[in-house]
């Protein structure tokens, strides 16, 4: 059950990002034999959402006198440079730019790392938030995914699934997330306009080729670790609906019920081992 409360609590986390509109979220890790290698972030949010959040910059700035507010901007270096943190201990930042595509805006941004096993791939997507001082809030970042790697030939890279120990417990004794509430065509008619267009996308890229892997989900040299086009999975209104009234037990039964289900892809195993060279 603990990679059953592992990606609800993936699932809770991204929900949480409408807050910040509709967003397009992809991660790309690239791992070299030696085991360093580079991440590539792209964050893009519609331009209808950077608009409105330009006027709520005005209305929660702290100086309210001043009558023209600096624009909202997705594009922030300083920001960018404070992500490599929630990347990992020896995370750097290279580079960035703006990007522009089809009613979107934001950027993209290359970091590198010396070796995978500083890197972590967990609660660590920000939006910016106008007039916020992040810096005096208390925040916490949860890890999903760790590595581990043992250089050789062939090299072997271990992906760690990290399980949620935040989970409370119900009256009977049951994890409190399995007490779902099963929803109703309002709530998923009302969530399909929210989360329209919104995707999360984390995959890890190995530079040479796979030997062996019990991933998942791989296509040649790339592992897929999270796919969630939330505008497909909430098409499948029956298959939501059955996990809802289901609550599934076991890994497996989880497995079952999400393979068939469009726009979802988990890393499944506890650990995913990647031979490469």
């Amino acid at each position: 059950m603990k990679k059953f409360h592992t990606m609800m609590s993936i699932l809770v986390f991204v929900l949480l990002l409408l807050a910040s509109g509709c967003l397009q979220y992809t991660q790309l890790l690239k791992v070299n034999p030696d085991g360093s290698g580079m991440i590539d972030v792209t964050m893009m949010m519609s331009t209808e959402m950077t608009e409105m959040l330009n006027g709520m910059a005005t209305i929660f700035s702290p100086d309210s006198t001043v009558k023209e507010q600096p624009a909202f901007d997705l594009f922030s270096e300083d920001e960018m440079r404070k992500q490599a943190k929630t990347l990992g201990k020896d995370v750097s930042f290279i580079s960035g730019e703006k990007k522009y595509a089809d009613g979107y805006e934001g950027y993209s941004a290359l970091y590198s790392f010396t070796t995978i096993t500083d890197v972590s791939v967990g609660d660590n997507v920000e939006p910016p938030s106008p007039g916020i001082d992040k810096d005096s809030t208390l925040s916490t970042k949860k890890e999903n995914f760790l590595f581990r790697f043992e250089k050789g030939n062939p090299n072997t890279l271990t992906i760690v699934s990290v399980p949620d120990t935040g989970i409370t417990k119900g009256p009977d004794g049951r994890d409190s997330v399995s007490e779902s509430i099963e929803p109703n065509d309002e709530m998923i008619a009302s969530l399909k306009t929210m989360l329209k267009g919104m995707r999360v996308d984390i995959a890890l890229e190995v530079q040479g080729t796979i030997i062996s892997t019990n991933a998942t989900h791989r296509d040649g040299n790339r592992v897929t670790l999270m796919d969630l086009s939330f505008e497909n999975l909430l098409g499948a209104e029956k298959q939501l609906k059955n996990l809802a009234r289901h609550k599934p037990e076991t890994q497996e039964e989880l497995k079952e019920m999400l393979r068939n289900i469009p726009g979802v892809k988990f890393e499944f195993n506890d650990e995913t081992t990647i031979k490469f060279r």
